[in-house]
């Protein structure tokens, strides 16, 4: 499937999803649960309910549960629904822990019922050894989960046979097995921003330790900026079709980084340090693209075996100690501008699989132009040592992966989000060098949250950009968006021209967000950048439980992003 099928699919789930996270218009209740609570209180915020599960049992369509801090032994069966226009919410604020009851018998904790639809989770821990600790069951749809920590049980997250699910902000580490398995006929799946990592179930490549699994009968899967790491069998066991990949990183996990099966698409992933990079298959008539990807360190590149499906391997880095490419010869390659390394270009490089033996080729047969000559394959690769960065994988000056890949307009960002191209053409790999930076230093952040998880933020930052950047705030789209530790308080997306001038050089926009935060934004013109003023209300602090915070702003294509550790208590949060 093409890049712009497999794109069309990843947006259209984004329509289908997006009606999880539309507020209610109307008048809703909010409840509120503490460890000091009673069930036979009204649930206010100063008589609040004990427990979650009699607070899911009571929340109806645009209602929302907020839980304190506390640790909370239970398990809770989500039954009831909310609407598109009406979600039901279950927000935890910092400290707000589920454990287990009894780790020996089988407790979620989120069981959500079979046919349930418009529920969000929200900012929970859970740990204590949880059998599948957030349940999703067959029929269940748009369910949103967002801000999760899911530890040391057995199971991350189960997704069964649910639909228009999103998965965002998340972490999912040290479980016994899988930290996201989605199974039983599961499509339309969003995973965003999420890491699993560290789970393992002590049987390494035998075992069922992945970071995230999807079976055969699933489809339209996303993953957006996730990482897979440290998992004792598979960063990412993809046997679902129609998958998607953007930005994801795969890193020492025990088995490979990445399997494929179907129709996948791969662009600016980082696959480094496991066994086997990528292993890709697929049912006849289906392809996998790999694109602007660096795959470096593992044992072996890329292996792709089967019949009768193609793989496409364009734009990319594939280094390490071993073979960079072993496929199978009845399969349909397409490898172009790529730069292979091993530490010998005497070794083989790229190894066909036929059916007399192999036919190998080392790193002097593609330079010699032997491989192109007997393939057709290979325009534009080269094989040498790729010259990267050690710490973050970009190209030093005098790489070969340096302007040589093909102009893609469609691949706009890196890896990292830096603009592409940023020389005369892009970079091969996931990470584009930057000839010019531009940087952002926070000298004011201020973050008040109320009991509910939402409240103000105000930010003030100089930006400064680099001789020639170019950016006119007249004419050049802007983008703003204030993150925490559980994902973005709040955003804003400015199409060229938007920004309205003031006396004084003070340019100024207010923007409202899908979720009710209103953000106001001033900029004014200093030497070599800008002042940046970022006001914002009702923005979801609940996203920001350890008061870290990170304001990352796009001016024209220049990209500058600031995190600093607030300090406070009692929901006021500052710099030190």
């Amino acid at each position: 499937m093409s890049r712009t099928r497999l794109v069309q699919t990843a947006m259209m789930l984004l329509g289908l999803v997006a009606t999880v996270v539309v507020p209610s218009l109307a008048a809703a209740a909010t409840y509120y649960v503490a460890t000091t609570g009673s069930n036979n209180a009204p649930g206010t915020k100063t008589q609040p309910w004990r427990s979650i599960a009699f607070a899911a049992g009571k929340a109806v369509a645009g209602d929302t549960v907020v839980v304190t801090a506390g640790i909370y032994r239970e398990g809770v069966a989500v039954k009831r629904s909310g609407s598109a226009a009406r979600p039901i919410t279950l927000r935890g604020l910092s400290g707000a822990v589920l454990e287990s009851p009894d780790p020996n018998k089988s407790w979620s904790a989120f069981d959500v019922a079979a046919r349930v639809a418009y529920v969000r989770l929200q900012g929970f821990e859970a740990r204590g050894g949880f059998a599948e600790t957030v349940y999703l069951r067959p029929g269940a749809h748009d369910i949103e989960l967002a801000g999760l920590n899911l530890h040391d049980n057995r199971t991350g997250i189960w997704v069964a046979g649910a639909s228009r699910i999103i998965i965002r902000d998340s972490v999912l580490r040290n479980n016994y097995r899988t930290g996201v398995r989605i199974f039983a006929g599961a499509r339309d799946v969003q995973i965003i921003n999420t890491r699993s990592e560290g789970n393992d179930d002590g049987a390494g490549c035998d075992g069922d330790s992945d970071g995230f699994n999807a079976d055969s009968d699933c489809s339209n899967i996303l993953f957006d900026s996730v990482i897979a790491a440290g998992n004792s069998e598979d960063g990412f066991d993809l046997q679902a079709s129609n998958v998607t990949l953007l930005r994801v990183t795969s890193q020492r996990n025990q088995c490979s980084g990445m399997k494929l099966n179907g129709n996948a698409y791969v662009e600016n992933a980082l696959v480094e340090g496991n066994r086997t990079g990528i292993n890709s298959t697929g049912p006849a008539g289906a392809q996998a693209t790999i694109v602007f990807s660096s795959l470096l360190n593992n044992d072996l590149g890329l292996r792709a075996l089967g019949a009768d499906f193609t793989l496409a391997l364009t734009d990319s880095v594939v280094s390490g100690p071993g073979k960079a490419l072993d496929y199978a010869t009845d399969i349909t390659l397409i490898e172009a501008r790529n730069v292979f390394a091993r530490p010998e270009l005497r070794e083989r490089l790229i190894v066909q699989e036929a059916a007399a033996g192999q036919v190998l080729f080392s790193g002097n047969d593609i330079n010699a132009g032997k491989w192109a000559r007997a393939s057709g394959q290979g325009a534009g690769s080269v094989a040498r040592d790729p010259g990267l960065d050690s710490r973050t994988y970009v190209p030093k000056s005098g790489s070969p992966a340096i302007d040589k890949a093909g102009v893609n307009g469609a691949v706009t960002r890196d890896h990292d989000g830096n603009p592409r191209p940023a020389g005369a053409a892009p970079d091969c790999g996931a990470f584009e060098r930057q000839t010019a930076t531009a940087q952002l230093q926070l000298r004011r952040a201020l973050v008040r949250s109320d009991e509910s998880g939402s409240g103000r933020a105000r930010f003030s930052a100089d930006l400064r950009l680099p001789g020639g950047a170019g950016f006119d705030p007249r004419t050049d789209a802007l983008s703003v968006v204030l993150s925490g530790a559980r994902g973005p308080l709040g955003s804003l997306e400015l199409a060229a021209g938007a920004l309205r001038a003031s006396d004084g050089g003070v340019y100024r926009a207010a923007v409202r967000d899908r979720d009710g935060a209103v953000l106001h934004l001033a900029l004014t013109e200093r030497a070599g950048g800008y002042a940046v003023s970022l006001r914002g209300h009702n923005v979801e602090t609940w996203r920001a439980p350890d008061g870290e915070v990170t304001l990352d702003v796009t001016a024209g294509s220049q990209r500058a992003c600031a995190t600093t550790a607030l300090r406070g208590a009692s929901g006021q949060f500052a710099l030190p």
